[in-house]
């Protein structure tokens, strides 16, 4: 059984200040839900890219009064490491190392939730993109997927490289249950993400299908397929609350 989660220590700190180095990229969609828009700017996310959690990851609760506190308290929360993948990973790997488990968990959770961020992000964009089609703006529309899907899946690859590495720690930890959850999560959301991509291919088909012909068989057919795809990646995403659940009574 793990230890509760903690702050990390000041020398898991130098952990989270070698795994903030990004690798130079330039985003192939720049996805701005504040404004209600995608934009595309032509050029694809780079391979080794380097996912910082520290801007969107809420920091761990503050650490409860008494002895051996004090550098858990002057640390930022682990949920402001961030993950590389290619680059970075052997840094990654040899800092993971020192960290103790409960770090590592931490981790593995801040990249959950970057993870859960990312899909928000590809899903709305999706949204945007059938949106601008359907006003007749062919540049501003499904034209864009490739680009967008190349940006969302150099986000994943590198999340989920970061991830195997956590695992990998985990297991020479002797953290063999914790483990064994966070695979199955990574199993669980490579699925999803295969699926995923299916139920965008379907919407995309559909939107172009009801263009000529709303309420044809043909229609009918796709928004059946939709609603299907829509049930697997729902039934995907409860898997994985499933099994994160699994892990915080792992913690226990």
């Amino acid at each position: 059984m793990s230890p509760p989660v903690t702050a990390p220590t000041q020398d898991n700190q130098q952990c989270l200040s070698i795994l903030s180095q990004r690798t130079p990229h330039a985003h192939s969609i720049e996805c701005n839900t504040a404004e209600g828009s995608c934009h595309g700017h032509g050029e694809h996310i780079r391979k080794g890219q380097v996912i910082d959690l520290a801007a969107s990851t809420p920091a761990a609760p503050a650490p409860s009064s008494g002895g051996g506190n004090n550098a858990a308290a002057n640390a930022s929360s682990v949920a402001q490491a961030t993950l590389a993948q290619t680059t970075n990973g052997e840094q990654l790997s040899a800092q993971l190392s020192t960290m103790s488990a409960s770090e590592v968990i931490g981790a593995f959770q801040a990249a959950q939730e970057e993870r859960v961020r990312t899909y928000s992000r590809f899903n709305y964009c999706l949204d945007d993109m059938l949106s601008q089609q359907q006003q007749g703006n062919a540049s501003g529309g499904c034209a864009a997927y490739p680009a967008l899907c190349a940006e969302m899946t150099a986000t994943f690859a590198a999340l989920s490289g970061g991830i195997r590495l956590m695992k990998a720690a985990l297991e020479q930890k002797g953290e063999a249950g914790a483990a064994g959850i966070v695979g199955r999560i990574q199993t669980l959301e490579e699925q999803k993400l295969t699926t995923t991509a299916a139920l965008h291919l379907e919407k995309m088909r559909r939107g172009t299908v009801l263009w000529g012909e709303r309420d044809g068989p043909s229609s009918q057919l796709l928004h059946a397929g939709v609603r299907e795809l829509e049930g697997k990646v729902a039934a995907l995403a409860a898997s994985v609350s499933e099994a994160l659940e699994d892990l915080r009574y792992e913690l226990e």
